[in-house]
């Protein structure tokens, strides 16, 4: 990745200084997966790709019904976005259609892999140092 100051960092995407624009933020989806908390880690090709394309998307639909957003622009790289710097909201929104990790933990009358008949969206505080 360039020379650019890192901001921040984390499983999915690195956050970097950009062109010295004080509130604006270069955004670099990365290609690696993890699952089990990250005991479990693969590089997707093309998958920050496709998360920098969905979330475009989806920061664009948003903003065409009147809600702000942080998304600035697409670049020239198909993984990296800008948006405007913020304050974030730590929320994590976890969205499952097959049981598998903390939920098997917490309710251990599902199975590890066992297919929901609805998906389960769950909603925690975001916690990177947990």
């Amino acid at each position: 990745m360039s020379e650019l100051t890192c901001v921040a960092e984390g499983k999915t995407k690195q956050l970097r200084e950009h062109n010295g624009a004080l509130n604006q933020l270069l955004v670099t989806f990365k290609d690696k997966a993890t699952a089990f908390n990250a005991v479990k880690v693969a590089e997707v090709p093309g998958k920050g790709a496709l998360n920098a394309t969905i979330s475009a998307i989806l920061f664009q639909w948003l903003e065409s019904q009147g809600i702000p957003t942080c998304f600035v622009e697409k670049t020239g790289k198909a993984n990296e976005l800008v948006y405007r710097r913020l304050k974030m909201i730590p929320l994590e929104v976890v969205v499952r259609n097959m049981a598998f990790g903390s939920l098997c933990k917490r309710f251990p009358q599902f199975e590890q892999g066992q297919p929901l008949k609805n998906p389960l969206v769950e909603f925690f505080l975001k916690d990177d140092k947990a």
